[in-house]
């Protein structure tokens, strides 16, 4: 933080798109002002920017409309955007989702990591090819060449794919389908632990619920809150529903 309001970036260099061009403070400028469009969807996220300044090739400042602390925690919703590429397929602004637009970036994208995006067709599969111009190939090699992503909505019907050799990985299983999948020869589980919230949140600040025909708002009393509280069977969350 160079003051206040003031973030400042170095960033890695040497990195290159995967058209081989040089990753630079243009394009994280670029990329922050069209998150900024009035058509972005990741404008609120954002929203205390007041202006991105270049300081040489590789400096980049963001400069807040206040003191900004959890800025680093809203960057990981930003992804950089090549302004060259951008600018080739014409899409300096975001789609306008409210008037239904589709522009070049919907189907297509072009980045610095490991893979590189061949093919994106929504709901069938999507193709990413390993990246050969990539900043971190020496250090951390990818193990495979190529990624098909198909995506299966229904559970079964993923599972069963993946037993018959179909799919060689799948992400998060049914809870009811792991005992099955570490039983059959040649599969395995990884799992980790995950700290994960879910927040029942009621609306006790008002005097009156608009959703309600009641003439006062019954949450505002303790005990129809811990009423509510008391009626979620815990126990049986934790076997049934998450199999211990």
């Amino acid at each position: 933080m160079v003051n206040p309001t003031t973030w400042e970036f170095k960033l890695r260099e040497g990195v290159k798109w995967h058209d081989g061009t040089d990753f630079t403070a243009e394009d994280v400028k670029f990329t922050f002002e069209r998150a900024l469009s009035s058509t972005s969807d990741f404008k609120g996220q954002i929203g205390s920017i007041k202006e991105v300044n270049i300081i040489d090739l590789y400096t980049v400042q963001f400069v807040h409309t206040g003191p900004n602390p959890i800025f680093l925690n809203q960057l990981t919703a930003i992804f950089i955007m090549s302004k060259k590429w951008s600018e080739e397929h014409n899409v300096t602004t975001p789609q306008n989702r409210a008037a239904e637009e589709e522009n070049y970036a919907v189907r297509h994208a072009m980045g610095t990591g490991p893979f590189k995006l061949e093919l994106r067709e929504p709901d069938v599969k999507t193709v990413a090819v390993k990246n050969e111009v990539w900043w971190g190939l020496e250090e951390y090699p990818p193990k495979v060449d190529e990624i098909l992503y198909t995506p299966i909505s229904n559970p079964a019907t993923r599972v069963a794919a993946l037993l018959s050799g179909e799919l060689d990985f799948v992400l998060d299983p049914p809870v009811q389908d792991l005992d099955r999948i570490k039983s059959t020869l040649g599969y395995s589980i990884m799992q980790t632990p995950q700290t994960r919230t879910i927040f029942l949140g009621m609306n006790q600040g008002v005097d009156k619920l608009l959703t309600a025909n009641t003439e006062e708002n019954p949450l505002k009393d303790k005990r129809v809150r811990q009423a509510f509280y008391q009626a979620i069977d815990i126990d049986a969350i934790h076997k049934k529903v998450m199999r211990g």
